[in-house]
């Protein structure tokens, strides 16, 4: 309060100004609360749940564990090219592309529903990191 008395100051030789701070207008403010970003951005489908029929493929949700995310497709792989790639570890009983509902591109992602935990994990530790002869990104629970 005291600066807002006296406006102008000097230090060290140069003249300062001082201007009251104003509150922004939060009205207009995007809510960045986890709230607001997990309704824009959620995770599907969510471990355990049933989830619905979508772009011509059954997904789906099966038990923990049994369920690998895998990342950095390319767009033209298909459910069975990813099926005939994970099927070495055990079998698959689910492929999910999703794809881009303005698009309908594929996203370049992918979960792969195995039988069992163990086949998921199998398919996590020892699956190559390259399908079609084209490098893919990560493979995850």
């Amino acid at each position: 309060q005291a600066a807002a008395q006296h406006p102008e100051h000097e230090i060290n030789g140069l003249s300062l100004v001082v201007v009251p701070a104003t509150p922004k207008d939060t009205s207009r403010r995007p809510d960045t609360s986890a709230a607001r970003a997990a309704q824009l951005h959620p995770t599907y489908p969510p471990r355990g749940a049933p989830v619905p029929q979508y772009g011509g493929h059954r997904t789906g949700g099966g038990m923990d564990g049994n369920r690998i995310f895998v990342g950095g497709l390319r767009a033209d792989y298909t459910p069975d090219a990813l099926r005939d790639h994970f099927a070495h570890y055990g079998q698959v009983t689910d492929v999910y592309l999703p794809v881009d509902k303005d698009t309908g591109r594929s996203k370049g992602i992918a979960y792969v529903t195995f039988s069992t935990n163990e086949a998921a994990q199998s398919a996590i530790a020892t699956s190559p990191r390259v399908i079609s002869g084209y490098e893919i990104g990560d493979i995850l629970p």
